[in-house]
């Protein structure tokens, strides 16, 4: 008797298990991020001796760079300095910065002033940061955000200098916004570092990474056709990271998290900028997590059918058997998520998405989707 026999929709119940090989194989493969208890501690001498720019570009953020600043210049490290490109603001932003740089020498100040010959003051703040740096590693710092403590910098650059690479992305936690919108950037960040794990980096969100500061002004630096229409970080650094050799910083001390709430319409902008940057960039590898997404639809929408069909005419034996191979499948698959959660959270304090991943796994194809059926729509108008 042949095995099959026992199974009813033998055919679905064969199609679920090859896609849960399938997304599971490749999750593990390419989310098994190596935990704190592995790193790598050799070498920090040699970079710290070279020492860091922290580029901060911010316009009315006055309360939040009382917190910041402060932050920033007690962190543990020998040789950084702070560069603050204050671009016009209108509250008591340049009086807090000249008082602080009074104190701190290494603490440099830079005014845009609101002139229209210099054009975009995004783009203008990060290339008049970038020039005025002294050091030879550069990391943007968002003025909306705060380090995870005074060893930050030190846990960064220790990465930096373990991994011997060029690039090191480091992880940006939203812990004040809502939870769908944590879990879909939570997936684009782990798609970043996954690709750059093995040696597919297309993308960061462009803060909290480490970059030589010479390699803004090689042939791969600002390109004119992605900062032309992209006028934000991501789009200055996606070139860059696409041609040089870039890792993933898996210590937890290394985290930035953002101290507002992301709200929805800056979420959806930003999602369809980020997407339309790694079209400009040749961020192709984007489209793996695009098949992985697909294949997730695909696996929980042939299994709850297949679940439906057994029972739709009654409950013959061959159903149990098949519905106890599907409910095996759909258990393994949120044991694993669990797992792979819970480790982030010990990675990167990224709390409250382990209990309620499975759900976020089943929706999340969908979201993915939704965006790039925006860019789409996004793409046609602007012709």
């Amino acid at each position: 008797m042949n095995w099959l026999d026992f199974f009813e929709e033998p055919l679905l119940c064969l199609i679920c298990l090859v896609l849960f090989l399938l997304i599971t194989t490749g999750f593990l493969v390419l989310y098994s991020f190596p935990g704190p208890g592995r790193k790598k501690r050799s070498g920090t001498d040699t970079v710290s001796s070279q020492g860091v720019s922290i580029i901060v570009s911010a316009k009315n953020e006055y309360e939040r760079l009382k917190l910041l600043l402060p932050a920033l210049l007690e962190q543990d490290y020998p040789e950084f300095e702070i560069i603050v490109v204050n671009k016009h603001s209108e509250d008591d932003t340049e009086v807090l910065l000249a008082s602080l740089e009074h104190f701190h020498n290494n603490l440099k100040i830079r005014n845009l002033n609101a002139d229209a010959k210099y054009g975009q003051d995004n783009m203008m703040a990060i290339g008049v940061g970038i020039r005025a740096a002294a050091h030879p590693y550069i990391v943007f710092f968002r003025p909306d955000a705060m380090p995870s403590g005074p060893q930050w910098l030190s846990s960064l650059m220790a990465c930096y200098c373990a991994k011997n690479k060029q690039i090191i992305l480091g992880h940006t936690f939203f812990a004040r916004t809502n939870r769908f919108i944590r879990y879909e950037m939570m997936d684009q960040e782990l798609s970043y570092m996954a690709m750059a794990r093995i040696r597919l980096a297309y993308a960061s969100n462009g803060f909290n990474t480490v970059f030589p500061k010479n390699l803004f002004f090689s042939e791969n630096g600002f390109d004119s056709r992605t900062t032309g229409r992209h006028i934000f970080e991501q789009a200055v650094t996606g070139h860059i990271i696409r041609h040089n050799n870039t890792k993933p910083c898996t210590d937890s001390r290394s985290v930035i998290t953002l101290t507002r709430t992301l709200n929805r319409n800056e979420w959806h902008l930003l999602r369809i900028q980020s997407l339309r940057t790694h079209l400009l960039t040749g961020g192709w590898p984007y489209f793996l997590l695009t098949l992985e997404k697909t294949l997730t639809a695909a696996f929980y929408v042939v299994l709850f059918y297949a679940l439906y069909t057994l029972f739709r005419d009654g409950h013959p034996l061959s159903a149990v058997y098949s519905a106890g191979l599907l409910g095996t499948l759909l258990i393994l698959r949120w044991t694993v998520l669990w797992i792979c959660y819970a480790r982030f959270h010990r990675i990167w304090k990224e709390n409250n998405l382990t209990v309620t991943a499975p759900l976020w796994d089943m929706v999340a194809p969908f979201f993915h989707w939704y965006f790039l059926i925006c860019l789409f729509i996004k793409s046609l108008k602007d012709r």
